[in-house]
């Protein structure tokens, strides 16, 4: 549903990208238009059993929350084979999990859960925004006891992509594969990551 956040009830067309379990393994994404005068809304999911992904790639301004099993799914997915979900649509989820739980809408334990696929993770723009979530939470917990938690959890997703980046450089790296490695780097220093 379309969540009342203005005061004079507001509402617009909706267009609502997304893709399923089943059907991410072809690449393929549903477009439906939810309409403001829609007052129930059933979308054709096939009997899928699996987990639901809304707003592939980011073509909406708009953050998504799932029931606790789907994001469980959505973990589970991304720990096994993230790249099977775009990298834009991994680093939305980042940034929707961590806002939504900044907002008490879900509990951290959904974020960090599924933050620990960043171990895997290569591409930098989910990086990118997991740095500035974590960023932002390290901050916000600055001086209380879960700082440390927060730090601990954060190195330890770091510390896989800083041992390999680190030591190895090429000129043929790419733009982003460069960013991504200051990146690294920054944290590594910032927290005195030893090799």
């Amino acid at each position: 549903s379309q969540r009342d956040i203005l005061q004079n009830g507001s509402r617009w067309p909706l267009l609502l990208t997304f893709t399923t379990q089943a059907l991410a393994e072809n690449r393929s994404i549903h477009q439906y238009w939810l309409l403001p005068t829609d007052t129930q809304n059933i979308l054709p999911f096939n009997g899928s059993r699996g987990w639901v992904l809304f707003n592939i790639n980011q073509t909406g301004r708009y953050r998504v929350n799932y029931n606790i099993r789907n994001w469980e799914m959505l973990t589970d997915q991304l720990m096994r084979n993230h790249s099977l979900i775009p990298a834009v649509s991994r680093s939305q989820l980042i940034d929707d999990v961590f806002q939504l739980a900044r907002a008490e809408m879900i509990n951290f334990t959904v974020a960090f859960a599924l933050s620990r696929y960043l171990e895997h993770e290569r591409d930098y723009l989910p990086w990118l925004t997991a740095s500035k979530n974590f960023d932002q939470l390290i901050q916000l917990f600055y001086g209380t006891p879960l700082a440390s938690d927060l730090e601990k959890h954060v190195m330890s997703l770091y510390r896989p992509y800083y041992n390999v980046t680190h030591r190895l450089f090429s000129m043929s790296e790419s733009y982003m594969a460069r960013l991504m490695r200051l990146d690294v780097l920054y944290w590594a220093c910032h927290w005195r990551l030893e090799s």
